[in-house]
């Protein structure tokens, strides 16, 4: 896996802020669920205080018992539009936070597969760089091997004669061989 970097940075970061908007968006839902509920019941209560029941038709007014009810009937409504807008929100942040979860996972599966892809080129790279040295090692070694005989060539052709140094030789060793048969010669 990539090690820290700016997308999984980023998924980290958008993580935590969507599990505390989440926690928030649950909490307000929650919340108006329990002051509907909790209207519902002041109304029921209500009329179960005034002998009234919910049919009590408009102009009917005991006691101030319409304006309390139609009160409590704009209450309930608007904490019922708070938590259906919330609920709204949340599908909505929701499906954002899955879509841009989605792109940074597809990001980073890119970087990763980069990675893995430049790793190979530095493998494949290393492996040809320690053949080519190799060859250049063996080359080196022939290099050598072949001044070594030019020098042993050179040595010998530079220990050759000149013609008249030859003649010369020659010359000495018939001249040797003459006075030995001389010797031998006499000797007998």
């Amino acid at each position: 896996m990539l090690p820290s970097s700016p997308a999984t940075t980023n998924l980290k970061d958008a993580t935590a802020a969507r599990k505390s908007e989440n926690e928030n968006n649950l909490a307000e839902i929650a919340e108006a669920g329990k002051a509907i509920e909790a209207v519902k019941f002041a109304v029921e209560h209500l009329a179960e205080f005034h002998g009234l029941t919910k049919d009590l038709k408009a102009g009917t007014d005991k006691g101030g018992y319409d304006s309390v009810v139609s009160m409590l009937t704009i209450v309930e409504s608007d904490f019922s539009q708070q938590k259906t807008l919330t609920e709204k929100n949340e599908k909505e942040a929701d499906s954002d936070f899955k879509t841009l979860g989605g792109e940074i996972n597809a990001n980073i599966a890119v970087m990763q597969t980069n990675i893995d892809h430049f790793e190979q080129e530095i493998t494949s790279d290393t492996t040809a760089r320690l053949e080519k040295q190799s060859e250049i090692e063996n080359i080196k070694n022939q290099l050598a091997a072949e001044e070594k005989i030019k020098s042993g060539h050179e040595q010998t052709c530079n220990n050759t004669m000149s013609f008249e140094e030859r003649n010369a030789k020659r010359e000495a060793e018939i001249q040797s061989l003459k006075e030995a048969l001389e010797i031998i010669e006499s000797s007998n």
